[in-house]
């Protein structure tokens, strides 16, 4: 046909794309214009830095909470692992997969936005939103979140297709595919059980009421064993190698133990939380009722509802520990950027409301405030002046960016590697041991190096911090003082029998 054409003199018109490949191009490029600015950036948050190291770590035979301690499930440390498969360092790897993920949970969030009778310009704007709200809230880099939103987004869309398929084949396949994808964000973070047990509920309530209550037993655990699968596995993985205790202590008894933040601490978050996401709470409940009195008719009715109901068990998730860091709320970006779409709908208000939302966002995280260039040269001058005074010794990291611990390649006298567990008070009865009893026994050791730092970002644990500067002032030396993102760290190199005194 081609050919006939040309012959003819005429030109075949190009094949135009499709709303959907228009809307998945528009959210590539916003997330990219969005996130690509900090690409490289070795020190951007310190969660997702340890959580590289850890996945290296695993590469050289380490086992999470045996070898290396954290409470986050295997399965961050597996993705972490993963990517560290990608070559390099693992900086700018991670972070462009976290862009990736990113993407593919805008892309989902517009698809669910076209189910509760968005526009396709609408539900492209409320993937913008979504992307546009994640560095507002911590979520620039590689937090758990913006790896695991994906998963529940697209749960969230299974369980929709399941609950509209016309048989039980349908319902079935769509919500097992939904519960593999929970029980995998889950292994991401533990929060994510509300929301899965939200989505597994609605899918035996509609077992039960189309098929029977036979039916929906069997269904109802079908859908459970794939929700639970992941962590069962992880669970006799460990019980297999004979460390279940350490791993149950880690995973589901460690976060209990903690010592609670004051409340004014918790005051001052959730004031920070809700500034940041009050304008788009807001327009996401006004989008939602005025959806809902337009009458829309039952199958989108039902849809709204669903949106409701997910969103107040994202919220569950939130609420559930109260320590409430700003990067906690991130899952509850994924609903509210559904939720929001039909506004972006109405003629006048929803242009505006568009390019508020995105520019609330923009102003709220201002400039970066230092470029991935100058962020990488800060931990590299720390990192060489670590490297130089190893002398085939071990690195203690007492308070200082994990990116220094992970590029120096230093080994280890303890599982307690992420910096804060044994510097800050709130993990004091949290750990399993005593920090001060675990501290002593690291500085026992004789570690060729300690990094420091000039103040602490929280309450800091004074037990520790009076032991560490009464070792350091009686058998090491400052050997160099640097600024890393507005901190400043100290290293200390242990001194040699005969030499001279701390300069």
């Amino acid at each position: 046909m081609a050919s006939a054409a040309i012959a003819g003199g005429a030109v075949a018109p190009a094949r135009s794309l499709s709303s959907s490949a228009r809307t998945a191009l528009v959210l590539l490029v916003a997330a990219l214009i969005l996130r690509a600015p900090r690409f490289g950036d070795p020190n951007l948050h310190v969660d997702e830095i340890f959580y590289l190291q850890v996945g290296d770590l695993m590469w050289h035979g380490a086992v999470p909470f045996v070898d290396v301690w954290d409470r986050k499930p295997i399965g961050l440390f597996l993705l972490f692992a993963a990517i560290r498969l990608l070559g390099g360092d693992g900086i700018i790897q991670y972070q462009i997969v976290a862009t990736a993920f990113a993407f593919g949970t805008a892309v989902v969030i517009a698809q669910l936005a076209r189910k509760i009778g968005a526009s396709a310009l609408a539900a492209t704007a409320a993937g913008v939103v979504y992307l546009a709200s994640l560095p507002a809230l911590g979520g620039f880099g590689g937090q758990s979140p913006v790896f695991y939103n994906l998963l529940v987004a697209g749960a969230a869309l299974l369980t929709l297709r399941a609950l509209e398929a016309p048989d039980l084949r349908g319902l079935t396949r769509a919500g097992t595919a939904a519960m593999i994808l929970c029980g995998l964000a889950i292994q991401l973070k533990y929060t994510v059980v509300f929301e899965g047990c939200f989505l597994g509920l609605l899918l035996a309530w509609r077992s039960w009421r189309s098929f029977g209550l036979a039916v929906a037993l069997r269904t109802a655990t079908l859908f459970a064993a794939c929700g639970i699968g992941p962590t069962a596995a992880a669970i006799a993985f460990y019980a297999a190698i004979g460390e279940l205790q350490a791993f149950w202590f880690a995973n589901f008894l460690s976060i209990g133990l903690r010592v609670s933040a004051s409340s004014k601490d918790i005051a001052l978050r959730l004031a920070r939380i809700g500034f940041i996401l009050v304008p788009l709470m807001l327009c996401a409940g006004a989008a939602l009722i005025v959806r809902l009195k337009a009458d829309p008719g039952a199958a989108q009715t039902a849809r709204l509802r669903f949106v409701i109901g997910w969103l107040a068990a994202a919220f569950a998730g939130f609420a559930l520990f109260g320590t409430y860091y700003w990067h906690y709320a991130l899952p509850l970006l994924v609903p509210l950027a559904v939720a929001v779409a039909p506004l972006f709908d109405r003629r006048r208000v929803g242009p505006v409301a568009a390019v508020f939302l995105v520019a609330w966002n923009g102003m709220l995280l201002g400039a970066a405030s230092q470029s991935p260039s100058a962020s990488k040269q800060q931990i590299t001058a720390l990192t060489s002046a670590v490297t130089e005074n190893l002398n085939g010794g071990c690195l203690f990291m007492y308070d200082g960016p994990p990116a220094v611990d992970y590029l120096s390649g230093a080994c280890h006298l303890t599982p307690f590697v992420f910096p804060y567990h044994l510097s800050l008070a709130v993990e004091e009865t949290g750990l399993g041991v005593d920090p001060s009893m675990e501290l002593r026994r690291i500085l026992d050791a004789r570690p060729s190096v300690i990094v420091s730092a000039s103040d602490s970002f929280m309450e800091p644990n004074r037990r520790t911090l009076r032991t560490l500067r009464d070792t350091l002032k009686r058998d090491y030396r400052l050997v160099g003082s640097y600024s890393a993102k507005g901190r400043g760290y100290y290293v200390h190199a242990l001194r040699q029998p005969g030499s001279g005194s701390e300069r």
